[in-house]
């Protein structure tokens, strides 16, 4: 019976269910952060690690139903994903950035692959990024395969300063439904984030 499930209430239940956590690590997101956690309702928790915003990000996560850990100071990206993997509780983490929405097919996609894993210890999501009202479709941005569903226990990240990654131990899978990234809605948002990188990948 334990490897019996049913979807009931947008979310997996059998005896031996494994849990699923969303971890994502915001500064100054309060304009993203409930429409990206609005799009993982099927998970069982999310973690919102709120890095030093000086904005509402912290109230509208708690309103939408996050548990929220919110730093001091500005911790960088690495250590922000360290302690909120901290205090995430599933058996499997899903990573997800607060300008990123989980379309309803990439969530039944993420609900079948931690119902039945087998021996995977992660999976890697394409991602497709809107550029300016545009969808990228060449030129390295699709499908953009990176690692963002991992068994809690199977992953560490990189130091990097910028552009962290998550290591994993263990055999990795990938999905067909692609993460929607709305990256860059304008030049001016464009050339902030651009300088924000270039200025911690010149520190690294």
């Amino acid at each position: 019976l334990g490897d019996v499930y049913k979807r009931q209430n947008k979310r997996y239940t059998c005896f031996d269910a494994m849990k699923l956590s969303v971890l994502i690590i915001a500064h100054n997101e309060a304009h993203n952060i409930e429409d990206a956690l609005a799009s993982v309702d099927f998970a069982d928790e999310s973690i919102v690690v709120d890095n030093c915003s000086d904005d509402n990000t912290d109230e509208f996560a708690r309103k939408a139903g996050a548990k929220v850990i919110s730093t001091s100071k500005n911790i960088g990206y690495s250590d922000a994903k360290r302690l909120g993997l901290k205090n995430c509780s599933g058996d499997w983490v899903l990573w997800l950035d607060a300008d990123e929405r989980i379309s309803k097919e990439l969530a039944r996609e993420i609900q079948d692959a931690i119902a039945a894993p087998g021996k995977l210890a992660a999976y890697e999501i394409p991602r497709k990024s809107l550029f300016i009202r545009r969808w990228m479709h060449h030129c390295g941005w699709y499908p953009d395969y990176i690692v963002r569903l991992f068994r809690r226990e199977s992953v560490t990240f990189s130091d990097d300063l910028v552009h962290e990654k998550a290591i994993i131990e263990g055999k990795k899978g990938r999905m067909k439904f692609p993460i929607m990234h709305y990256s860059y809605p304008s030049l001016e948002e464009y050339f902030r984030k651009l300088n924000r990188y270039t200025t911690l990948a010149a520190h690294q």
